[in-house]
């Protein structure tokens, strides 16, 4: 471990060494403590009264609690009359006064009834009726109002282990974060209620600490600080290292904060803390920073500086491993912090177990897993999985069912990213995920019970969308807004990304309610990315305002989103923003030009350093918008070859989605560069939507399966062999599209069916019928759009035709006029203008 206490002396010069003067002030008169367990019950309850008993000696033998002050009531003691009791003791301004520190522990049991909560006191009377009987039960709300207002002490702390304790807060959630200083902390007034669960779940037991999850934390988290930080220790230091436990921590009085152990204590054997053999201002000027994460850092670099690796070896690897953490915690976006935590955790590791550590070599190879798998990268997910393996060796389902649901998560995620498709790394990993949930869901917090359901629900984006769909719901079940408004927010984007379309632009807007420019920079761009795609997807609403609202997006989100930390995201960005240009209204010929060499711009950057092999999907994704950017250009060779270049990266087996997608837009530039349009020319392009149709069909995607259908109905048409083919395959996409559900592909559909009518009567007995069938479904088109776009242009032009072809002059001129003056108006597509004059010329003369 030499090599990495070199890393742990760098950055010594950089921390500001300025001694702490407390003035010899204690700043209480006197502590009290009220722990209190139900650990008389079956299947091993005693978990509660573990707990509870080591948060007493810890209050006694490390905070300074007089042992004559700290009340325990477990074995069968906590009735819910004694309960009452000794909370009303310390409403007793004769026993607690104003300068008075007071903590209270409940582990009990909980039960919810009609929103409300009540903690069930050690009786023999439980059944079914217990609230029939006063004695059995304490209201969750009378415990609240005594720890708000009936405790006289300046500093009251309550945590809560237990069933449904989260009932117990009925206000907004904080966290202590005072900015005062320690000795104004101590003057200033603090009420606080941390439960370790939410208002609907159940408490969870810790097997290996025997202890429920959430107080044995708080016990495990004290002891390290009061043992290694010289100064104070305050709720914000407790906070910061247990909250991933705390489910609803409750702050509403926080202008001070509680104050748990003294500077320079004596309270707790010299022997036992190497915190006596360094130098004390030091230390506790280095540790005072501790929750912020790059200062965090720097504070333990201090401590193992100044730790003796001979002398205490154990201690010395411990917060080596501590510092790997929080290298870990800051290794997203910076190479140097995630190479020094993955080093750190390679020399911790050997070390733990040849001193007969195995549980902690198994954490240290949990974390160093996660950080493989956080990285990426080519090899890095098969290192991922080996450290899973090699964890999992010790935390066993039968022996650590809790850890090694922990480690399963992350190997689960090991394997999809070692997989080259979304489809094969849903497949294999999914199963592994849920596996890892159906263990966890009764023994983790809630949180990160919704932290895995996130997990399973982006293995299935794209694969299962309902399913994925259904994971990032029962996650949203969980995480409030209030509660974690940063995780809410990520939730929602997840929701948005499985839902799709007009469905996901509410999840997407809720979560840039949090996700602000100025606050989550980088969060924020993502989130524009997210809307962006669900505005080019919306087959509602105006197109061209969905249009200009994503470009606006993604242009703003560019500079955020960085090509050396999210290849794939960068690419994508700026893929999709060329494609929005690409597919805008082109009404004006310069605004038109500027928009295709900013597209043009954008493919080309994304072209320069993109690698086939490692990206297919968004590689080819790339080539599709190149392939629709040279049709716009006229270069029409070279967009069937983009188009193929797109397709031949790509396998149907290992790439089902974007393979087909790809084959739909093979089968357009084939279908327009076909010259004459014929059966034959035209095969090509029929052959490709129908690979592409066949897909959707296995996948169930119906959105591709009509569109595919709509797409074959536009070839086929063109030729008189294609007409009853294109017949059913219109009908086939207008029995999936509706008015009101895709009301801009219905619109297509129906003058795609006109138009057949029309061509398929054309010189036989039945065209007076077909064209009158013709005319029904063009003015059943044009009532579904609006008055002046270029739709509304399109389908009276195909009026025009319709009632020429009648001998119907009155109502052809009017179609044909108004087609005209329509694109005119819009300076759209010259050609309709000069064709609708033409035609009314050649009626004039007639």
């Amino acid at each position: 471990m030499t090599v990495t206490l070199a890393l742990a002396t760098l950055a010594l010069s950089d921390v500001a060494i300025k001694p702490i003067d407390y003035g010899g002030t204690h700043f209480y008169r006197t502590s009290h403590a009220l722990c209190i367990a139900d650990d008389v019950g079956p299947n091993g309850e005693s978990a509660f009264g573990n707990s509870v008993r080591t948060l007493a000696a810890d209050l006694i033998d490390r905070c300074g609690f007089p042992r004559e002050n700290v009340v325990v009531l477990d074995r069968g003691q906590a009735t819910a009359t004694r309960i009452r009791q000794e909370l009303e003791r310390l409403e007793d301004p004769r026993r607690v006064q104003a300068n008075d520190r007071v903590f209270i522990a409940l582990a009990l049991h909980g039960e919810v009834d009609s929103g409300s909560g009540f903690f069930l006191g050690a009786t023999p009377t439980k059944n079914a009726t217990h609230r029939t009987n006063p004695d059995d039960y304490v209201p969750m709300a009378a415990v609240r109002d005594i720890v708000l207002k009936g405790i006289p002490a300046k500093h009251v702390m309550l945590v809560s282990d237990a069933c449904y304790a989260g009932s117990i807060v009925d206000e907004g959630v904080g966290v202590p974060s005072p900015n005062a200083s320690v000795k104004d902390q101590a003057q200033l007034p603090f009420r606080a209620i941390w439960a370790g669960t939410d208002a609907v779940s159940a408490a969870i037991t810790n097997d290996s600490l025997k202890s429920t999850r959430f107080l044995g934390r708080l016990s495990s988290e004290l002891e390290f600080l009061t043992k290694y930080k010289q100064g104070w220790v305050t709720a914000k230091d407790l906070f910061g290292r247990a909250r991933s436990e705390i489910a609803l921590p409750w702050t509403p009085v926080a202008r001070g904060s509680f104050l748990f152990a003294v500077p320079k204590s004596a309270l707790y054997d010299e022997q036992e803390t190497l915190a006596d053999t360094v130098n004390d201002a030091r230390l506790q000027s280095s540790l005072e920073i501790c929750n912020e994460k790059l200062l965090r850092i720097k504070a333990l670099q201090v401590l193992l500086a100044l730790v003796d690796e001979k002398k205490a070896p154990l201690d010395h690897a411990r917060i080596l491993g501590e510092l790997g953490s929080a290298y870990f915690d800051t290794a997203k976006g910076s190479d140097a912090n995630a190479a020094l935590a993955i080093g750190i955790y390679r020399s911790v590791i050997p070390f733990m177990r040849s001193h007969g550590q195995a549980e902690l070599a198994a954490r240290a190879l949990a974390n160093l897993g996660s950080m493989y798998s956080m990285l990426g990268g080519p090899g890095d997910p098969a290192r991922a999985i080996d450290c899973m393996k090699e964890a999992q060796r010790y935390y066993t389902r039968e022996s650590h069912p809790l850890e090694w649901a922990r480690t399963q998560a992350t190997f689960a995620k090991a394997v999809a990213q070692s997989q080259s498709s979304s489809s094969e790394a849903a497949r294999i990993a999914a199963p592994m995920l849920t596996q890892a949930i159906e263990l966890a869901r009764n023994k983790v917090s809630s949180n990160e019970l919704a932290i895995m359901l996130n997990e399973l629900g982006i293995l299935l984006v794209n694969v299962d969308d309902t399913q994925a769909a259904s994971c990032f719901e029962s996650a949203l079940a969980i995480v409030s807004e209030r509660n974690d408004a940063e995780f809410w927010a990520k939730l929602q984007n997840s929701l948005g990304r499985a839902l799709k379309g007009i469905k996901a632009l509410p999840h997407h807007r809720a979560a840039l309610t949090v996700f602000t420019e100025d606050s989550f920079p980088e969060a924020w761009a993502y989130t524009q990315f997210f809307l962006a795609e669900a505005l080019f997807d919306s087959p509602t609403g105006d197109s061209e305002s969905n249009s200009e609202e994503a470009i606006r997006g993604l242009r703003k989100a560019l500079p955020h989103i960085h090509r050396e930390t999210d290849q794939i995201t960068w690419t994508s960005c700026r893929v999709l923003l060329a494609d929005c240009l690409i597919r805008r209204p082109m009404f004006d010929l310069k605004a038109a030009n500027e928009s295709m060499t900013e597209a043009d711009h954008l493919l080309s950057e994304v072209e320069s350093g993109m690698d086939k092999d490692r990206e297919p999907e968004p590689w080819a994704h790339a080539h599709v918008v190149t392939s629709r950017l040279l049709m716009l250009q006229g270069k029409k060779v070279e967009a069937v070859a983009a188009a193929q270049q797109a397709l031949a990266a790509l396998s149907e087996e290992k790439n089902p989605i974007p393979w087909m997608m790809t084959q739909l837009q093979l089968g357009e530039v084939l279908a327009k560069s076909a010259s004459p349009r014929s059966q034959q020319t035209m095969a090509p392009a029929v052959i490709a939507m129908r690979a592409a149709q066949s897909v959707a069909n296995r996948l169930g995607n119906k959105d591709v399966i009509a569109y595919a259908s709509l797409l074959l109905a536009s070839i086929q048409a063109s030729y008189p062999e294609g007409y009853e083919a294109a017949r059913q395959d219109c009908l086939k996409a207008l029995s999936y599209y509706t008015r009101e559900s895709h009301p801009r592909n219905w619109v297509a559909a129906k003058s795609m069916e006109g138009f057949i009518w029309f061509w398929s009567g054309e010189n036989t007995a039945h065209q007076r019928e077909s064209d009158e069938k013709a005319i029904q479904c063009h003015l059943e088109a044009l009532a579904a759009v609006e008055e002046n776009s270029e739709s509304a242009a399109l389908i009276h032009f195909n009026l025009g035709q319709v009632y020429l072809d009648l001998s119907d002059f009155k109502n052809a001129r009017e179609h044909y006029t108004l087609a005209r003056d329509i694109a005119k108006r819009l300076g759209y597509n010259p050609t309709i203008v000069e064709r609708a004059e033409s035609e009314l010329r050649r009626i004039k003369s007639t």
